[in-house]
Parts: C-alpha cells; structure tokens; sequence
C-alpha cells in the first residue's frame, strides 16, 4: 500500500484551521447557552469514547492492526463493525463535532464535513483497497452488508 495520511495529522489541521477562522470571523452555530453546548459537547464526546474504545477492543481482540496503513491479518465485522466500516474514523469525527459544539462555531462544524471528506477520499479508500486485495470476496460480501460510514 502507499503512503497513507494519517488520520490525527487530517483531524489537526481541521480543528486548527476551524479554530484561526473562528478566531479572525466568528460565526456561531446557534444560539445556545455555554452549559448547554458544554453538555451536548460533552455527551458527543463520552459517545466518541465509547465507540473507539469498543472498536478497538474488537480490533486487538481479532489480533489485527489498529494503525493506519497496516494490513489486516482479520477481518473484523463484529462489535460496531457490523454498523459501521468505519467506526474509529466515525469516533473521530464525533470528537471534532464535540468541540465545534463547545465552542460554538460554524467554522469547526463545517471543518467536521471537511474532515469526513478528507478522511474518505485520501484515507478510507485507499484503507479499502489494502483490505479487498487482502480479503477478496469475504471482504465483499461485508461491503455488500455494511455501509462505509452509517
């Protein structure tokens, strides 16, 4: 496989980007008190720890990489893999939809769908095709089930 981006270096540069843009023009989500983006934020990111962590239980449980750019040695279609194809890049998208839902900004909200393109475009599809040579038509039959994202 190439040369992967790494998912962390996408997600920086998303809340960094979201973050200088809300600093220079501020544009809030909606109008809603701290405690109430604070609580929403907060409960986004217990959901956000919850999935990781149960996707990467299932994962160490199956004795397969976590890292991107690995290779798989299983396949994995249990746990939040039967709902997901991705549920750790899902964890991570949730966890940059909790700050934006902290802070209040726009600028971070719409860096969240920049992120999921991002992270589909230049990381999961190029992930997939790693795990299709790997897997051949098991693998194609979990595609046939499960979709990339929800």
């Amino acid at each position: 496989m190439g040369k992967v981006t790494r998912p962390p270096v996408l997600f920086f540069a998303c809340l960094i980007l979201g973050a200088l843009l809300q600093y220079l023009w501020p544009l809030s989500i909606a109008n809603y008190s701290f405690a109430t983006g604070m609580v929403a934020g907060s409960i986004a990111l217990f959901l956000a720890a919850a999935l990781a962590s149960w996707g990467i239980w299932k994962m160490k449980r199956h004795c397969t990489p976590i890292e991107p750019g690995r290779t798989p040695v299983r396949l994995v279609t249990t746990g939040p893999f039967r709902f997901s194809r991705n549920p750790l890049y899902l964890a991570l998208l949730l966890v940059h939809s909790a700050f934006a839902i902290m802070s209040n900004s726009l600028w971070l909200a719409l860096g969240t769908g920049v992120l999921l393109v991002l992270l589909d475009r230049l990381v999961v599809v190029r992930e997939e095709a790693t795990i299709q040579n790997a897997f051949g038509t098991e693998y194609s039959n979990y595609v046939a089930r499960v979709r990339r994202w929800l």
